[in-house]
């Protein structure tokens, strides 16, 4: 049997280059090309299909003309997938539990049925198209008002079939809604799969019996025998029921972490093998995550408004250009079908947001910046994974310093997968699958030992950044929140352990420093805890010189302005020089001023940028090593040190004579050495 597959010449990616390139190393794929329509193999050289069994696989629009050529070339088409018309009208064939039906677009239009539907469904319902181009939980108010954009795309579209049902409170869990994607072929389940791309996890087994309870009832009908069918647990006058919400083409159909029709016979259906996933997506397994943690992304744009002449197409064109003058009143739900909806409900913000890009020209700089390390990364990540890279976006590893805008966001979104450095003898994937296991399975354990004060059922983690040393990551249950520092793999052993010491020791006697809280110690990763400042600012330097790194509402570089450079730079000196212990004859070495080694608290950002402000808002936040020598040769160290860029990419570059500055990119200025040294004395001589 050969894979074919539809060659696009949209732009649009239509179906997983995973599967097309599973199906080369197989030896079982082929292309249609519709613009000459024949059929080619892997080297674009046209073949004979007469005779042969072929799949087709169309991606998420249905193709007939696709089949018809296959069907018309002498192609055998398996298992009745050319019937696949037969799925679309599948309310002929199955009644499921919750009110729902088949109309036309002209009766949406007529008010005596709205009264009707009214009555059946109350002011909100689930509203789709048939040939499932669009679907949303509307409101009663847009069909009854004739001016608004979504009454107009119905008239554009009277005659065609559409489907309402009640509005389902589907019951979530860690991996979101609990819907489920089960794919029959021949009349057998083969996989089931929860609608997530990147969360590895087990089914139920009565979501199983229920699947095979709707198989065997349909078998016996002249239902198509291959297709996909979407469950879902939903709540219902305080009772759990799990029902039918719709079914698919298994020929065009999305496929989730363990869909696949590369393989079509049944296999681990419960997952009790976790990593046993589609059989295409196994270079994956390094970016899956379990549901500990709190940072997926799943949502993908879709190209179904895209589709010229569909219910979604014109809905698009009508709210977007405000064709006719009509009411742009739609209000779309952003958490109810986001795949459909993600870029018709941005589509106005985007427009300002870009004019605002525009009036930043320094924030357009630095954004090219990180575009450009971002592919840079996302090739490197593609030779150690041999991934491909449709996928960066699966574990929320698509960008690089610039995500989706959110007040709430902490940080870099990421699984963290990315930054995690290795040396020349280490695997990436390798060390991230170890970062993994501490989080998953020993973090919990340690934090309970260590009597951490949180609700272990409902504890969360998110990635948020990085550094050298260690990776960063916030723990929370909502109420109770603390930031983990996780060992990088290239970090020495016992460095954290020394960091940890460290930092405690020196904030039992200074409020500047956080004082960390436990030292997390697992098998193959060390760690420790510390109290978690609110989207603080991390202090840092680019090639373009000193500023700060703001998680929200996207996570950004911004550069100080002149005034803030002065008063940050002499803060951080004078709080290394008030932090020297002169007793022990200690300072803090190794530091990376512009690498994160301070930060700023948040509320920073909307007071009075004074040095007595400053002080009291920067925080120490790592403390790596600790130099023996005087007060007077510390100093010294300082004022030699600061004027110097030290910045190094490979450790053979690295100025074996810098004790202090280590790896900063940009040099501080004369004054403000001059004037934080005198500051770091004027402190030291005021605690005394």
């Amino acid at each position: 049997m050969l894979y074919c597959f539809y060659n696009y010449k949209t732009g649009v990616t239509q179906h997983n280059d995973a599967e097309k390139i599973y199906a080369k190393i197989n030896k079982n794929y082929c292309v249609f090309d519709p613009e000459d329509e024949t059929f080619k193999n892997e080297y674009d050289e046209i073949i004979n299909i007469k005779d042969k069994i072929i799949f087709p696989v169309s991606g998420i629009l249905p193709n007939e003309k696709f089949i018809d050529k296959i069907k018309e070339k002498g192609g055998i088409i398996p298992a009745d997938l050319d019937k696949q018309d037969i799925v679309t009208n599948w309310l002929d064939y199955y009644k499921p539990e919750r009110k729902i039906l088949k109309i036309k677009g002209y009766q949406l239009l007529d008010n005596k049925f709205l009264e009707n539907i009214e009555n059946l469904f109350g002011e909100e319902f689930f509203f789709k198209t048939l040939e499932k181009n669009y679907s949303e939980c509307i409101n009663i108010k847009y069909l009854k008002n004739k001016n608004s954009v979504f009454y107009n795309t119905i008239v554009l579209h009277k005659n065609e079939d559409f489907i309402i049902s009640e509005k389902l409170n589907i019951l979530e869990d860690d991996l979101g809604k609990k819907e489920y994607r089960i794919y029959v072929y021949n009349g057998n389940i083969i996989n089931i799969s929860r609608f997530t791309i990147s969360m590895l996890h087990k089914i139920d087994k009565v979501i199983y019996d229920k699947a095979l309870e709707i198989v065997k009832k349909l078998s016996k009908t002249n239902f198509a025998k291959s297709y996909v069918l979407d469950l879902g647990e939903y709540k219902k006058d305080d009772k759990k029921q799990i029902d039918v919400i719709e079914f698919n083409s298994l020929v065009s159909s999305g496929r989730y972490l363990y869909n696949t029709v590369m393989q079509l016979e049944e296999d681990d259906l419960l997952h009790d093998n976790l990593y046993k996933i589609a059989p295409e997506k196994q270079d994956l397994i390094p970016l899956c995550s379990h549901p500990i943690y709190a940072n997926h992304n799943e949502l993908q744009p879709s190209i179904l408004f895209k589709n010229e002449d569909s219910f979604a197409y014109d809905l698009k064109q009508l709210h977007d250009e405000g064709i006719l003058g009509l009411n742009n009143d739609l209000n779309l739900n952003k958490n109810i079908n986001p795949k459909i909806l993600e870029s018709l409900i941005n589509q106005k913000n985007n427009k300002s947001k870009k004019q605002e890009k525009i009036n930043n020209p320094i924030l357009d700089i630095l954004n090219k910046v990180n575009e450009e390390m971002y592919r840079i990364m996302q090739k490197e990540l593609s030779l150690m994974t041999k991934c491909p890279l449709e996928y960066r976006f699966l574990a929320g590893t698509d960008r690089y310093s610039l995500g989706e805008e959110s007040e709430d966001n902490l940080g870099i979104p990421d699984n963290g997968f990315l930054y995690h450095i290795v040396n020349d003898y280490q695997d990436k994937a390798t060390e991230f699958r170890i970062t993994d296991n501490f989080i998953v399975k020993e973090l919990i354990p340690i934090l309970k030992n260590n009597n951490i004060n949180i609700n272990y059922d409902k504890m969360k983690v998110n990635f948020i950044n990085y550094g050298d040393t260690e990776l960063v990551y916030v723990i929370s249950d909502g109420i109770n929140t603390y930031t983990l520092l996780i060992g990088q793999p290239i970090t020495k052993k016992n460095e954290i352990k020394e960091e940890y010491d460290n930092l405690k020791e020196l904030g039992n006697k200074h409020i500047e420093v956080i004082k960390p809280i436990s030292y997390l110690k697992g098998k193959e990763r060390e760690a420790y805890l510390t109290p978690y400042l609110k989207q603080a600012r991390c202090i840092a330097t680019t090639n373009y010189g000193w500023g700060y790194y703001i998680p929200e509402p996207t996570y950004r570089f911004e550069l100080f302005n002149d005034k803030d450079k002065s008063l940050v730079n002499q803060a951080m000196i004078a709080t290394l020089i008030k932090l020297y212990d002169e007793e022990k004859e200690l300072g803090i070495c190794n530091c990376k001023l512009g690498g994160g080694d301070f930060i700023l608290n948040k509320k920073w950002d909307n007071i009075d940028h004074n040095i007595y402000n400053t002080l009291n808002n920067l925080k120490l936040i790592a403390a790596r090593k600790m130099y023996l020598t005087s007060l007077k040769n510390y100093i010294n160290l300082l004022s030699n040190e600061l004027g110097k860029i030290t910045y190094y990419k490979n450790i053979k570059d690295k100025d074996k004579n810098i004790i202090i500055n280590c790896k900063n990119r940009c040099n501080m200025d004369t004054k403000d050495i001059e004037e934080g040294i005198d500051l770091g004395l004027k402190l030291r001589k005021h605690n005394r």
